[in-house]
Order: C-alpha cells, then structure tokens, then sequence
C-alpha cells in the first residue's frame, strides 16, 4: 500500500539541521508523496522551495490565523 501524508511541515526550522535525513525516511517508508503546508508568508515561501527540491512532495500555501498581525486584519 501507498500513502499519501496530506499534512505536514517540513518548513518547520525544528528540522534545519536533519530535513534531508527526515525526507529520506519517509520516501523510504511507505509513504510516497506528501504535502508541506506553510502556514504564513515565510514558511509558504520554504515550503514551496522544498517542494521545487522534491517530486514527491507538494505544498500549500496560507496564513494560519495565528500569524495574522493587525496590520493585515485592518485591510478588511
């Protein structure tokens, strides 16, 4: 069987210094395709750099409501 992980964040800067080794793990799992969602500006923008690196990875691009500033909600 093949799976496919709908969310994750390999953005995360918890993985700067193992995110090669904890994707290679997971594709040699039976996991096969997954989907890094950034959840602000910045980490949409790493998101997507690491699924231009990847196949078999996609990404999502959003602002979580928690990383939304006042300056943005004001914009209403």
């Amino acid at each position: 069987m093949k799976l496919f992980d709908s969310h994750c964040h390999l953005d995360d800067e918890k993985f700067n210094e193992d995110r090669y080794e904890l994707i290679q793990n997971i594709l040699s799992s039976n996991v096969k395709n997954f989907i890094t969602a950034g959840y602000s500006l910045d980490s949409s923008k790493k998101a997507l750099e690491i699924a231009n690196k990847y196949p078999q990875i996609y990404t999502t691009c959003g602002i979580s409501p928690n990383d939304i500033n006042e300056k943005v909600e004001n914009i209403r």
